[in-house]
């Protein structure tokens, strides 16, 4: 019955945290997925394409880089966090049980912490300058086309 519970209230409060974490930059429901895609590779390769729909949609996907849920600080505090609870938890698990289950559990889930740490956060910062990159690239090219 708990997961019952949780599973509604995910449902329910999911339009609220996709309206947070991608604030207003949303894409247009009228958006040809091709575009989507290639504005998505646009905003890796940090150059403009030569249709515009594309540069528009990788604009949009640049605006919501800036999210919250995207911050490196975040994934670092979440990581570092997760790993020392983890990591806690797993030696405790060892020291009173040995090498069951629940040990290997909680390693697993303290080198995914470490994972989100070495790797993940410095990804999203990579991830968030290019959007910035091309952001500015994109208004730039704006602003001289007007």
């Amino acid at each position: 019955m708990p997961s019952v519970i949780m599973g509604v209230t995910m449902i329910a409060f999911m339009p609220w945290f996709v309206r947070w974490t991608v604030g207003t930059s949303t894409i247009s429901p009228d958006t040809d997925p091709d575009d989507l895609l290639a504005g998505k590779r646009q905003l890796r390769k940090g150059c403009l394409h030569e249709r515009d729909q594309i540069n528009r949609a990788a604009r949009i996907i640049a605006a919501q880089a800036e999210t919250k849920m995207n911050s490196p600080k975040a994934l670092t505090v979440i990581g570092v966090i997760g790993f020392v609870f983890f990591t806690g938890f797993a030696v405790l698990t060892y020291l009173a049980l040995g090498s069951v289950l629940g040990f290997w559990f909680h390693a697993l889930f303290a080198g995914l912490m470490a994972f989100y740490v070495l790797f993940l956060a410095p990804w999203a910062k990579r991830y968030r300058q290019r959007a910035r990159d091309f952001a500015v690239l994109y208004d730039a090219h704006r602003q001289e086309s007007r």
